[in-house]
């Protein structure tokens, strides 16, 4: 399980302090164990301008940041596609009933027939003249 994995499982019942102590804690289990992105430490080395004290500190600030940005973009994508079934659903509800609008007008077209039938006249005949007409 990678750390957006854990973290997110972590998040769910924890208000925002909560899930910023997490991600602190995980990057300091990262640290512990040999686990370093290395732009971000290229990052972090320029910035602290030669002053070492300085060089974990400012990586563990942007690995932070790194780390919640992932989180929104994964909690963006998540909530696209939960809006993206909401939409299919709808869709697919509008041809459900358009279809069974369809049958009734088709089933309402056949009684009529079976009924001018039942009277004695040919559907097809009264078609042809209002075409005609």
């Amino acid at each position: 399980m990678n750390i957006l994995d854990k973290l997110l499982e972590k998040f769910k019942n924890a208000d925002d302090r909560q899930r910023e102590e997490l991600v602190y804690k995980e990057i300091l289990i990262e640290i512990q164990e040999g686990i370093r992105r290395d732009g971000l430490w290229a990052k972090a080395l320029v910035d602290a301008e030669g002053d070492k004290d300085k060089v974990e500190a400012l990586y563990i600030k942007y690995r932070a940041q790194s780390l919640f940005d992932e989180i929104n973009k994964y909690n963006s994508r998540s909530e696209r596609k939960k809006r993206d079934e909401v939409r299919k659903k709808e869709e697919l509800r509008q041809k459900e009933e358009f279809e069974k609008e369809e049958e009734r007008r088709r089933n309402k077209e056949q009684a009529q027939k079976e009924k001018l039938i039942g009277w004695g006249v040919d559907s097809g005949e009264i078609l042809k003249r209002f075409k005609k007409e």
